[in-house]
């Protein structure tokens, strides 16, 4: 596989509240321009709103690898969680960051 461009998207919450009260995931193959894998998450599944990006993002990984294919190099934003758990979990996959 190709680059994969990873992002998250709207982090949605009520108006007038700091917090997202859920949080979507997306991989996208930019090579096919295919979304590979989505998830969303409530922020009751996770220690708070946070890790909603970290936890999006493990979920669509593990879907990924679920289906037999393997991601080599994978383009996010510069969400400190998402860096450190990339490199401590999936050290394989080549992390950069997008514009």
């Amino acid at each position: 596989m190709e680059t994969v461009c990873c992002r998250p998207q709207e982090e949605v919450g009520v108006p007038d509240q700091p917090c997202a009260s859920f949080g979507t995931y997306t991989i996208l193959d930019s090579a096919s321009h295919l979304i590979l894998a989505q998830e969303t998450v409530h922020v009751t599944e996770v220690k708070n709103s946070y890790w909603l990006e970290t936890e999006g993002l493990e979920r669509c990984l593990q879907h990924v690898e679920a289906h037999g294919c393997s991601i080599e190099t994978l383009a996010t934003d510069r969400h400190p969680s998402v860096r450190v758990h990339l490199r401590d979990s999936h050290a394989d996959i080549w992390h950069e960051y997008d514009l």
